[in-house]
């Protein structure tokens, strides 16, 4: 289960977790530094989510991960581990510039 602080969501390393139970209103989340894999639609429809904190051990993200996160402004994948992003991972991101 996700935890929510000032409506920044911290992932433990777990991460069986269903986009509907966190908050719509969340506009960050940070990753536990354990979490290797985001699932599919994990994030999907968070419209106010605006900035992803990844870790340097991500290797996954999984199809419609981030879908419709309309206000998601960047990734950034370089001081990751990942593998692989899957299909439509970030489809309707329409902020998403990097």
């Amino acid at each position: 289960m996700p935890e929510v602080y000032n409506n920044l969501v911290y992932m433990d390393d777990t991460f069986e977790i269903c986009w509907d139970i966190v908050d719509e209103k969340v506009t960050e989340i940070a990753l536990h530094k354990n979490c290797k894999t985001i699932d599919s639609h994990t994030f999907s429809y968070l419209e106010n989510l605006d900035k992803v904190v990844l870790n340097k051990n991500l290797q996954y993200i999984s199809h419609s991960a981030f879908k419709n996160c309309k206000k998601l402004k960047n990734i950034n994948l370089e001081d990751t581990k990942v593998e692989e992003i899957g299909v439509d991972a970030f489809i309707n991101c329409a902020s998403l510039e990097k």
